[in-house]
């Protein structure tokens, strides 16, 4: 079994293709069981009695350790085989999230999101890494879409599984299923041919030391503040969307797991390839697309989404929130593309884990809680609890997205000017 763009069969297409389709169904299996919580939340907070506050802090609890770890662990990545650490890694999360099952309260369920977040920390830093060193660098940009379409799709199977499982057979059960089946995968994982020391996935450098070289890139740190400004109002979209369905249009849980599941994965598929195709087509004449595709779609997202806030009708309001969210996902491919030529040379890895720890320290840990904060405080206030929670999306979103545009923005500005300074030199 080929395990790496270094090690070729007699077919190349063959030996590129089962590594790379791995990777994907890994990634399937990363965001299944990180989101398949969030459509079951309605009934973990009513068996368990928790407020809108706690659950926030179930999702914020994840991104914490998960941020951590991955600033922490990239330092060690050159020492770990790839192959060996992302197949015991998807282990490691598989049976965390669905021990998470047995949770008697939310001090054990919130124990299993830390662990689940250190244990998918590893994967999101050497996956991509993987991905790039089996094409070469004309076609990254495109695979490094498709590879990123698992996380709106993943995302929207643990929508769809959590409602149609949590609604047929509680959470619990549900829980287990999405969690535990993840496990073959690892096995599979481990499975796969060591991958060379040539392909760089880490220069050993010092932790800090690294982190000064990525952010001394003007390019770099401005994408980073985009991909954060994007995952402040994709995270609390991803923790509460099915409970806003509930409680505004009177979805039943299952339906609205699924029809979460159905305008993300939709969506965010198209958003995810036209993003990549487009910036592909656009980026040997002008590279500075790969910022500006993203800037153009947060934008444009943000200002398409506003409807789906004040609709009271469900059908035009899934329009609306549909059409937002084929836009975000604009920038999926090309931020990786950005991330991948703004690390210099042998910290590819680090580029990606350190990315990891910004766009969540500085987003969705915070929009999460956030979101359940300010819908219990506008009950408080008086409004119903389907108001507050719309009323704290809007506000958590809009802004956000809109930030995350000026930021890509200028960072395609000094990659413009970067280039005609090279072209004049």
């Amino acid at each position: 079994m080929s395990g790496s763009g270094q090690e070729r069969s007699d077919n190349p297409a063959v030996s590129i293709a089962w590594p790379f389709t791995l990777l994907v169904l890994l990634n399937l299996a990363n965001y299944i069981d990180r989101q398949t919580l969030s459509a079951v939340l309605p009934l973990v907070n009513a068996e368990l009695g928790l407020r809108d506050a706690q659950g926030g802090q179930l999702g914020s609890l994840f991104l914490v350790s998960y941020m951590l770890a991955s600033l922490l662990l990239a330092s060690r990545l050159d020492r770990w085989p790839p192959w060996k650490t992302l197949g015991w890694t998807c282990i490691a999360w598989s049976v965390t999230a669905g021990t998470g099952a047995f949770a008697p309260g939310f001090g054990f369920l919130a124990t299993t999101r830390l662990l689940l977040g250190v244990a998918e920390a590893v994967y999101v830093s050497v996956a991509p890494v993987l991905v790039a060193s089996l094409f070469p660098e004309y076609r990254r940009t495109r695979m490094l879409s498709i590879f990123s379409l698992a996380i709106p799709v993943g995302s929207a199977l643990g929508f769809a599984l959590g409602g149609l499982l949590g609604g047929a057979l509680g959470w619990r059960h549900c829980l287990m299923i999405t969690g535990f089946g993840s496990i073959p995968l690892g096995l599979l994982a481990l499975r796969m041919a060591p991958v060379s020391a040539a392909t760089g996935l880490h220069e050993p450098r010092p932790t800090f030391a690294a982190i000064r070289l990525l952010v001394s890139d003007t390019r770099y740190t401005l994408q980073a503040m985009g991909g954060a400004a994007a995952t402040f109002a994709l995270g609390a979209f991803a923790l509460w969307l099915p409970t806003d369905l509930v409680r505004r249009f009177g979805f039943s849980l299952g339906k609205a797991g699924l029809v979460s599941g159905g305008v993300i994965a939709g969506m965010a598929i198209i958003g995810t390839l036209t993003g990549g195709l487009v910036t592909e087509s656009l980026e040997r004449k002008s590279p500075w697309a790969v910022y500006w595709v993203p800037a153009a779609g947060l934008l444009a997202g943000a200002l398409v989404s506003i409807p789906y806030f004040h609709l009271t009708d469900a059908l035009p309001a899934l329009v609306a929130l549909a059409a937002s969210v084929m836009l975000i996902f604009l920038h999926s491919g090309p931020v990786q593309r950005a991330i991948l030529d703004r690390s210099p040379k042998g910290l590819a890895a680090m580029g990606f884990a350190f990315n990891v720890f910004f766009i969540h320290a500085a987003g969705d840990v915070w929009s999460q809680p956030l979101a359940g904060w300010l819908s219990d405080l506008g009950v408080s206030k008086g409004l119903t609890p389907a108001e507050s929670l719309r009323d704290a999306l809007l506000w958590i979103g809009v802004p956000s997205l809109a930030a995350g545009s000026v930021f890509f923005f200028f960072g395609g500005l000094i990659e413009r000017r970067e280039k005609a300074s090279a072209r004049e030199g």
